[in-house]
C-alpha cells in the first residue's frame, strides 16, 4: 500500500485531536469520518474548508481503495482524481 493524499472536506470535531472529513466515495453519496487531527492538512478554522486527509491507497479489481485513519480502518473505493502525492 501507499501513501496519499484524498480530498475532502475539514470540520471541528467533538475532541481537541479530532476533526471531522467529508469524502466523495467513487459512486456514492458523501461520507464523514472522525479521524486524527495530525492525519489532516490545509484546515485553519475546521468550518468546512477544503483539505486532505493522509490515507493509505491500494488497487483491488481495478478500483482504487483508500484504507482512512478511523478506529476501524475504514476502506471506501476512491477516484483517482481525487488522489494526490504524499
Amino acid at each position: 500500500m501507499t501513501e496519499r493524499w484524498l480530498k475532502c472536506n475539514v470540520f471541528k470535531g467533538m475532541f481537541s485531536d479530532e476533526l471531522v472529513v467529508r469524502v466523495w466515495p467513487k459512486d456514492h453519496h458523501t461520507m464523514s469520518f472522525f479521524v486524527p487531527k495530525n492525519r489532516v492538512e490545509g484546515c485553519s478554522s475546521g468550518e468546512g474548508e477544503e483539505g486532505k486527509l493522509r490515507v493509505k491507497v491500494f488497487r483491488k479489481d481495478d478500483i482504487t481503495w483508500a484504507v482512512l485513519p478511523t478506529d476501524y480502518q475504514e476502506s471506501i473505493p476512491v477516484r483517482d482524481e481525487d488522489l494526490q502525492p504524499v
